[in-house]
């Protein structure tokens, strides 16, 4: 009799543990837009966007685009190449929503280089600040943890008025959902600068 119970706990147990293993992970994309004023008056502001696919439970790192950045005080002007990377940990995701963690790491100096590798090439991209032009030298790290909901976007303001746009959406046959669209916020600064804050 106890031999025959040992073996039906042991049945349960084993199925129960399948059964998690066997789960499969919620496939996601995240995306998001990194921004900066442009340094010209009446212009739009510099951004680049990105789309990453990962699943549920995964940390994702992306490096966006490199630009420059221009700040003037009245009497001259700086330049600042800028690169930054986002992390970000999507915890947990359900029908509408998910819990990300995300990080938004950037240096900003005289040159900048993006390396990017492919399987058969590396691309290498670098931009850099005029020479004689004030540089602009800075760094930062901001990170926020909340649970935001499905294809809407959440900002994080960024020093030299970046800022980054963050959002989950969900993947349909291997492709986002289309539900997290930043052209609206590239063509109007007053949407991007109103996004609610992550």
């Amino acid at each position: 009799m106890r031999v025959a119970k040992l073996v039906a706990l042991t049945s349960i147990a084993l199925s129960i543990l399948t059964g998690c293993a066997s789960t499969p992970l919620t496939p996601i994309y995240v995306s998001g837009l990194l921004s900066a004023p442009s340094g010209v008056a009446g212009t739009k502001r510099l951004s680049t966007s990105f789309s990453e696919s990962t699943v549920a439970g995964n940390t994702k790192i992306i490096v966006p685009d490199l630009f420059v950045i221009r700040e003037c005080n009245g009497v001259q002007c700086a330049e600042g190449a800028v690169k930054t990377t986002v992390v970000v940990a999507v915890e947990h995701v359900d029908q509408h929503k998910a819990k990300v963690q995300v990080t938004v790491r950037g240096d900003i100096g005289a040159s900048q280089t993006l390396k990017s590798q492919t399987p058969v090439s590396t691309m290498e991209t670098t931009r850099s600040v005029d020479n004689g032009v004030p540089v602009i030298t800075d760094q930062f790290s901001q990170a926020r943890e909340a649970t935001i909901p499905l294809g809407q976007a959440r900002q994080i303001r960024l020093p030299h008025d970046l800022r980054a746009q963050i959002c989950i959406a969900r993947s349909v046959n291997g492709m986002p959902d289309g539900s997290c669209n930043f052209l609206p916020l590239q063509m109007n600064e007053g949407i991007e600068s109103s996004t609610p804050l992550l």
